[in-house]
């Protein structure tokens, strides 16, 4: 460049020429990685790229020298450098608070203050409905054993079933018998479904074949196997009564010609309704809670295989409670407290989404400037890459859980007051639950400003596409195995039985998770299928083990042996890069004070430049 383009006005404050001094360029885009631009570099970097480094610095000579001040120049170079400055250089250079960094800071503490809050509610709602459905096991379901309620792998116990007539009707019996005298022998607190709370009939539904009939000793059925389904209600006798004492569902069903032919049933369903008060402990934030339960006991015959599967299913409905409670002032306070706490959040989190927002489309309107400035003056059109820079993916990130984090607190609220059913607690936490999660992956962007803390991020950032194309071939063999599994060894072995419990198996073998089970299980009955299934998981557990895991593990160290380069030998920096790299105007310069005393444009302008960089145009000069 000719040396009018490195004196001017600026030159009391340090020239924006290139590579006068030495100068610390952060990657846009990235906010971690710290280049080290300077005529001071190791000679051994650069010697092998002089030549080029000689062409890129004459390409920074405008087609007209008239049209491109030097003051024009170095205020662009000095726009985007304090666009991709970290929070404390912006302080440095303008005195501005970095309110994003500070609203960051007590996000974090509040939101985490608030799903602490909110996990232990919702901890305690299905606590009680899980302690209600087991309670409502023991009382209707005959000879329930605890065991049953324990998820052991493998299963403790088989499956709950009966596999005779008479067990059947016995365990109806039970089931009537019990519903009749639930009000007074369970320990809950449970109704009828009734205004006046009297005895309410159970109903018993039964689904069937049309027309069928089977002669096993010579092979023979005929079958219409057009399902049908019929229900009777059931009046229950008064609990304590000979007849209570006596009931007996076959006699019941033969009275009211509803008999069953088991050749032909699909599945039977006894069916009724019990209503429920949650005390709780009575405090402001914690009040009771009204609960209508549909039951459902199911026997299910689909398969015709001589075992009728039993399970019991329950529907709860959120009631409104006709409440005479007196509060302390103690808890009042402390409901209050626990309002203002989500109410907190959301402003903050309101105001840090558009502080986000706000940077985003700044980032945006200067994109568009940075295209028309090289366009104009040096005839250049910036590289995708290069465009890409302006998006500070961080910020969309945190915008993202910002908008979670409100929505979860605004469910969180109605349900504390009751305004919603208990059943959105697994929406509310899967909202408040990611929110969290992303704000403490947001952490992280404060952090890459250190060279020590930054080196995860750098070397994920790095190592992501290949991961996503090495993960992508990994996955077709994987599936490959997984239908192989589940077709050959399903009907053999537990681990298989589905499609989904097969991929759960294969992956829990990948990490070395209780590889003797899965052989051992495996009888030897079946000779084939025990040789196939030796050899498929050998070839499987060599494979992935060996193979496919070394090779990720080498995706992951390849991508932190080339950071490791960048941070000791530099890299070589875009055409975005060399220019803001000649602009040796610190964090401490004046010069960013100085060009905010610039005259700026209205903010309809500034609205306007936004929406028109949506907008397709040729690279023309302005």
């Amino acid at each position: 460049m000719d040396k009018g383009m490195h004196q001017g006005p600026s030159a009391a404050r340090g020239s924006c020429g290139p590579y006068n001094s030495e100068v610390y360029v952060r990657r846009p885009g990235n906010t971690t990685i710290q280049e080290h631009v300077s005529s001071g570099v190791d000679a051994a970097t650069y010697d092998s790229t002089d030549d080029a480094t000689q062409g890129d610095t004459s390409s920074w000579e405008a087609n007209d020298d008239s049209d491109l001040h030097p003051n024009v120049r170095d205020r662009m170079r000095r726009k985007l450098r304090f666009f991709f400055m970290n929070p404390i250089e912006k302080f440095q250079a303008k005195k501005r608070i970095p309110w994003k960094l500070v609203l960051q800071v007590v996000k974090i503490a509040l939101v985490t203050l608030q799903i602490v809050l909110f996990g232990t509610n919702s901890y305690s709602y299905q606590q009680q409905h899980r302690d209600t459905t087991v309670a409502l096991h023991h009382i209707f379901l005959f000879d329930w054993d605890s065991v049953r309620e324990i998820a052991n792998y493998p299963p403790a116990a088989g499956p709950y079933a009966v596999y005779t007539k008479t067990e059947f009707y016995r365990h109806v019996d039970h089931v009537v018998r019990r519903y009749s005298n639930v009000t007074t022998a369970a320990i809950g607190s449970f109704g009828y479904d009734s205004p006046t709370g009297a005895l309410v009939p159970l109903v018993f539904c039964k689904t069937y074949y049309r027309k069928g009939y089977v002669w096993p000793f010579n092979d023979t059925l005929i079958f219409d196997n057009y399902p049908v389904r019929r229900c009777l209600a059931v009046e229950g006798p008064e609990a304590g009564s000979p007849v209570w004492h006596n009931f007996s569902t076959e006699s019941y069903l033969r009275e009211h010609n509803f008999s069953l032919i088991f050749e032909r049933l699909i599945n039977v369903h006894l069916e009724f309704t019990l209503k429920t008060v949650y005390l709780k402990s009575l405090s402001k934030f914690d009040l009771p809670d009204c609960y209508r339960y549909n039951i459902t006991i199911s026997y299910d015959n689909e398969a015709h295989d001589g075992q009728l599967l039993i399970s019991l299913g329950v529907h709860s409905r959120k009631l409104d409670c006709t409440t005479n409670v007196l509060y302390t002032d103690s808890n009042k306070i402390a409901y209050a407290c626990l309002q203002a706490v989500n109410v907190i959040v959301i402003v903050i989190c309101a105001s840090s989404l558009v502080l986000c927002v706000r940077s985003l489309v700044r980032g945006q309107i200067l994109r568009r400037k940075t295209v028309k400035f090289f366009a104009k003056y040096y005839k250049k059109k910036l590289t995708l890459a290069d465009e890409m820079e302006f998006v500070d993916f961080w910020y969309v990130m945190i915008a993202i859980n910002d908008v979670l984090i409100i929505l979860g607190s605004c469910l969180k609220i109605q349900l504390e007051q009751r305004v919603l059913d208990g059943q959105q607690y697994n929406l509310c936490s899967a909202l408040l639950g990611t929110g969290n999660l992303l704000v403490w992956a947001g952490v992280l962007r404060y952090l890459g400003f250190f060279k020590k803390y930054n080196i995860l991020i750098l070397t994920m950032r790095r190592a992501f596409p290949n991961i996503l194309r090495f993960l992508l071939c990994a996955l077709l063999l994987y599936c490959g195995f997984c239908f192989c599994g589940w077709v050959v060894l399903g009907p053999h072995h537990i681990k298989f039985r589905s499609l989904s419990m097969t991929s759960e198996c294969l992956f829990a073998l990948m990490n070395g998770d209780d590889m003797f089970a899965t052989f051992a299980i495996l009888s030897e009955t079946d000779g084939i299928i025990w040789w196939f299934c030796r050899l498929y998981l050998y070839l499987f557990l060599i494979l992935f083990i060996y193979c496919v895991l070394s090779l990720f593990l080498s995706v992951i160290m390849d991508s932190y042996e080339t950071i490791r380069e960048i941070h000791e030998h530099g890299a070589q920096p875009g055409e975005l890069q060399k220019f803001i790299s000649e602009c040796s105007d610190t964090a401490t310069s004046t010069a960013y004070l100085e060009d905010d005393h610039s005259p700026k444009r209205s903010t309809a302008n500034v609205i306007a430049d936004f929406f028109r960089c949506f907008r397709r145009r040729g690279y023309t000069a302005i």
